[in-house]
């Protein structure tokens, strides 16, 4: 029992060696003030040392824990903010230091006092000769304090002596008084008071006065036209006392004396009347004067003299509001009358101007108003139309003023246009009212389009009449009397050109080629209507004909028509109308064929549309050149056992550039046996054969006459019309007279 005793004892005697233990703790302050830091140290030794930290409680307050830090040597350390206290009060710190487990812990108690101040009595202006005095109440808690504690002052930050020391009004408060400065103007002042190593500030603005104040206060109207009376209000006080002005008082505007009509006491001020001068308009100055003690005061105020700004825009039915902007301040609106007319008052100078109408709105940026008669005109034509285009009217813009630049948006009427994307606005420098028509060629300006609103806008640098709309293109549509031409052909063109409104006159239409010198210039009749013979070009080949037709302000309009001109072939036919043969005779006929055309001619074919018993053909050169020409002989048979009559044939010449034919009459004669002369004269019966010979060549001319007609497309093409007439008609009748003259020799 006694060695496990002795062992126990052994052992606590240890643990009480190794055990940890606090010295040293600090917190400082014991009393501190509201925001102050708080300094906590303390040292814990022997043994391991775990952690240190504190808790803080305080009025209606417990802070979390915080860990102080190791310093070394034992030495553990916290500074606090005075953030971490924002009352005032007793508080208590436990701090805590944790060795192997064991927690060991101390408190220590401190205060924290909060010291405020307040400024009153603060006067809303004292006089540069005078003391500025204020009440100052520093406080420690709820206490004033009212020893142990000094002040300072400072005006705009400089450092004041006091006029005498502060002293303590026990109804009051601390009565602070300083000098006040000689410069009139608004001060701040700030006190301060030091106590137990605290500063506390209050501070104020004062107004220093002059002990003579005189200013002009305000104006019945900063604008007046020249020789208007006007009435300002006047303060002249010496210590707020009024000066007596009348007979010391002068009023001049700009340099120009007034004349002062009445001056009125009215409180701390006077109100004094004036005739102003007749001076030009613009800004001035109002200057009021006195000298008083042998000291000269003076005050101004801005007086404008305006001008009657004045006109009527051209249609006063549309009506118009006009503003007037000096920087983002409007400064002046007037709107017209229902009669077009316009008139306020504005004082000369630059200005942004928005000029609104119902058809269109204008800004005129810088711009110089130093007109006033008739200075805006506007008007809006929405039924005026012009020759050349499709417009929504006309508008009438102009301005006496100068100006830097105009933004001007325009209404238009959202139907006639096909695509209003391709809207322009026309502008006009030259516009002759009385026949609505532009002298000068018309500006097109390419503006900006809101199509949802039927509006454009666009800028410009001057005015004139403006047009919104679009240019009308010229319609030109041209007819040729053929598709293809022969070399050196005549080439016949008839045309027409339009506008969107109707056949259009006095269009200059030109027909041109690159290929070859064909340029030919002519005008459209009253009728919007032209006709053009040419000679067409003297090689084959396919031309490209350029066509034009201009006239202003229209657009013009161009197309080009392919040309196409080709060696043409063509012959002459040349063969009696009529063959006559008897019966049981022959008869010899010459087919003449002339290569009239430009090309040879191969592969010639000759045929007959006739029994082949009545006729046949020679022997001929199946190729023709250019202007040769080649004889084909033809013999025709009469039977004996043919009865006499009379029919058509053709004689058709073929190859392989065309076809043509010819139509004659084919007759066979009655066999007559020769009469016997005898000595005594008889009457001799007419012949059969004349009667065959006229009944004939009536039926032939008939014919031929009516298959012309029928062919003429076809032959005049080919074979020119005098050619026809002096080969076949008069070898015609001659081969029947021939005929005739052989019948009465059989």
């Amino acid at each position: 029992m006694k060695p496990m005793l002795i062992l126990l004892l052994f052992m606590l005697s240890i643990g009480s060696v190794n055990a940890a233990f606090m010295e040293n703790v600090l917190v400082e302050p014991s009393e501190l003030w509201l925001g102050d830091m708080l300094n906590v140290s303390v040292s814990c030794l022997n043994g391991t040392i775990d952690r240190v930290y504190m808790d803080i409680n305080g009025p209606d307050v417990i802070l979390p824990s915080l860990d102080l830090q190791d310093m070394g040597g034992g030495v553990y350390r916290l500074s606090m903010p005075g953030n971490y206290f924002d009352r005032r009060g007793d508080y208590t710190a436990h701090i805590y230091c944790v060795s192997n487990g064991t927690e060991i812990s101390t408190s220590k108690n401190f205060v924290i006092s909060e010291l405020t101040s307040s400024m009153s009595e603060i006067p809303d202006y004292v006089y540069s000769e005078d003391m500025i005095e204020v009440v100052f109440i520093p406080k420690k808690n709820d206490d004033v304090l009212i020893s142990d504690v000094t002040f300072s002052a400072h005006l705009d930050g400089e450092s004041q002596q006091f006029a005498i020391p502060p002293i303590y009004d026990t109804n009051k408060g601390w009565l602070i008084r300083v000098d006040a400065p000689d410069v009139p103007r608004v001060y701040n002042l700030a006190v301060t008071a030091h106590y137990q190593g605290k500063d506390i500030t209050s501070a104020s603005t004062v107004e220093i006065k002059a002990p003579v104040e005189f200013e002009v206060l305000q104006i019945g109207t900063s604008s007046i036209l020249p020789k208007d009376n006007v009435t300002f209000k006047l303060r002249a006080m010496q210590n707020g006392e009024n000066i007596p002005i009348n007979g010391i008082l002068t009023v001049r505007v700009g340099s120009t004396s007034s004349t002062i009509r009445s001056v009125t006491e009215n409180g701390d001020a006077f109100d004094v009347s004036i005739a102003t001068p007749d001076l030009s308009p613009g800004e001035y100055q109002l200057t009021a004067e006195i000298s008083y003690n042998g000291t000269i005061y003076s005050s101004s105020i801005a007086l404008n003299y305006v001008s009657v700004f004045s006109g009527k825009i051209r249609d006063g039915s549309l009506g118009g509001v006009f503003t007037f902007f000096k920087g983002d301040s409007q400064h002046l609106q007037m709107t017209t009358r229902s009669d077009g007319t316009y008139s306020a008052e504005i004082l000369p100078g630059e200005y942004d101007v928005q000029l609104e109408f119902a058809d269109a709105t204008i800004k005129l940026d810088g711009a110089n108003v130093n007109k006033f008669k008739d200075a805006i005109e506007y008007d809006y034509e929405p039924s005026v139309s012009m020759p050349g285009f499709t417009i929504s009217g006309i508008y009438h813009i102009d301005t006496e003023w100068d100006f830097d630049v105009a933004t001007v948006v325009l209404k238009y009427g959202g139907t006639g246009f096909a695509n209003e994307a391709d809207l322009k606005v026309f502008k006009c420098s030259n516009w002759n009212s009385a026949r609505n028509s532009c002298v000068d060629p018309w500006v097109i300006i390419f503006p900006d389009i809101d199509s949802s609103h039927n509006r454009v806008s666009f800028t410009v640098s001057d005015f004139s009449v403006f047009a919104v709309g679009i240019k009308e293109e010229i319609k030109l549509s041209l007819n040729f009397d053929r598709s293809k031409y022969g070399i050196k052909d005549f080439i016949r063109v008839t045309g027409s050109t339009a506008g969107d409104k109707g056949q259009l006159t006095n269009v200059t239409v030109r027909l041109r080629t690159d290929g070859w010198p064909i340029d030919h210039t002519v005008q459209t009749n009253h009728n919007g209507v032209f006709s053009l013979d040419f000679l067409g070009p003297e090689q084959e080949g396919n031309y490209t004909l350029i066509a034009t037709a201009k006239k202003h302000p229209y657009v013009s309009y161009n197309m080009t028509h392919r040309l196409e001109v080709l060696n043409m072939p063509s012959i002459s036919v040349v063969f009696p109308g009529s063959v006559q043969v008897k019966q049981g005779n022959t008869t010899g006929e010459e087919l003449l064929i002339v290569n009239t055309g430009q090309k040879k001619i191969t592969d010639l074919d000759i045929s007959l549309e006739l029994s082949d018993k009545y006729y046949s053909v020679g022997d001929y050169d199946s190729t023709i050149g250019v202007d040769e020409k080649i004889r084909i002989p033809i013999t025709f048979f009469g039977p004996m056992d043919e009865q006499p009559s009379t029919a058509s044939a053709k004689i058709i010449v073929k190859s392989n550039e065309f076809t043509q034919d010819k139509i004659f009459g084919f007759t066979v004669l009655e066999y007559v046996a020769p009469s016997v002369v005898t000595g005594k004269a008889t009457s001799e019966p007419i012949s059969l054969n004349y009667l065959y010979v006229a009944t004939f060549a009536i039926f032939a001319f008939t014919v031929a006459i009516a298959l012309k007609k029928k062919r003429s497309g076809n032959i005049n093409h080919q074979m020119p019309l005098s050619v026809k007439n002096k080969n076949t008609d008069t070898s015609t009748l001659h081969e029947i007279r021939n005929h005739i003259q052989k019948n009465e020799r059989g």
